[in-house]
């Protein structure tokens, strides 16, 4: 799930944020609105999120995968922390 909106990018996927990040957005900040699912809450300041989440639906995502699954690894233990 995504939504957006002028500022913000926000999606509960972790594998599109680990992809985002990898591309070179910066972290996000999280959110927990329920106290289960963690939200990633990106900033669209100097960073086209919306080409990379198009890229990235439609099959056409690029990039390092070690860096990829860096990102993702990360997200995962923030998460498992609460962060």
């Amino acid at each position: 799930m995504a939504q957006s909106n002028i500022d913000i990018f926000r999606t509960s996927d972790t594998v599109l944020a680990a992809y985002l990040i990898s591309s070179g957005c910066n972290m996000p900040t999280f959110d927990f609105p329920n106290g289960n699912k963690a939200y990633f809450l990106f900033s669209r300041e100097n960073f086209d999120i919306d080409t990379y989440v198009n890229n990235f639906n439609s099959g056409r995502a690029i990039g390092n995968i070690v860096v990829f699954m860096a990102a993702y690894q990360n997200l995962i233990r923030l998460i498992k922390d609460g962060r």
